[in-house]
């Protein structure tokens, strides 16, 4: 039996294995505004043009989403749930998506609201989904059995990017850690900033928070399951 899950879970699990270690590279569609101020400070660090970095990310995000796309669709075809027709129909349906930010069907009037998207990219938008091709739904592999392989697509498409713009990877992967640390920073003062203008919070206990949050070790993020206990 097929297991059916929303098609859109499919395409966001193809959006998850492309992925970059940093927000900015990760993006699909559009521009939101911490992706341009995340990519206008590296350009900053870096000494570049900021356009020349977008287009390199661009150009690098379309081919990486492209051979990823082509080798999930071989592998369905492969395992027989999916046509050789099916999966070219579906390729030809994802590819026919209008070049508009990526936003939820049911988030867009927030994003309308918000300036994130436009009223015709939103309708543009949902015309596309109607047009979805009538196949299986696809579920897709836990994210957890494709860890290894979203790292290695990390790593090759920051390769891709540092080639593009001719310099070197560690130096590319450090300009976004640090736009990332300052953008964090920033957005950090100005909640706590807020919470103290509120009453909420102490200048005190705003300090003390920060100061707790800059003091956490500087090791990857780790799930503790239900059986975990901490030491006395």
């Amino acid at each position: 039996m097929k297991v059916k899950v929303a098609l859109t879970t499919f395409i966001l699990a193809v959006t998850l294995v492309t992925s970059l270690p940093v927000v900015a590279l990760a993006q699909n569609n559009g521009a939101p505004p911490r992706q341009g101020a995340l990519e206008a400070r590296v350009a900053e660090i870096l000494g570049i043009d900021l356009q020349e970095l977008e287009a390199a990310v661009k150009q690098v995000r379309t081919e990486t989403n492209k051979e990823t796309l082509d080798a999930r669709l071989q592998e369905l075809v492969d395992s027989g749930k999916l046509t050789k027709q099916q999966a070219d129909e579906l390729k030809s349906w994802l590819n026919s998506r209008p070049d508009v930010p990526a936003v939820p069907l049911g988030k867009l009037d927030e994003a309308i609201q918000n300036g994130t998207i436009t009223r015709e990219q939103a309708d543009a938008l949902k015309a596309w989904q109607e047009t979805r091709p009538d196949i299986p739904k696809i579920s897709p592999e836990p994210l957890r059995e494709r860890i290894p392989e979203i790292r290695d697509n990390r790593d090759t498409m920051m390769t891709r990017v540092a080639d593009a713009l001719g310099i070197d990877k560690d130096e590319l992967v450090s300009a976004f850690q640090q736009a990332q640390r300052e953008l964090r920073e920033s957005a950090l003062d100005t909640r706590l900033q807020e919470l103290v203008s509120q009453g909420a919070w102490t200048q005190q206990q705003a300090d003390a928070y920060k100061a707790w949050l800059n003091a956490r070790p500087d090791v990857p993020p780790l799930r503790l399951g239900p059986e975990f206990e901490p030491p006395d």
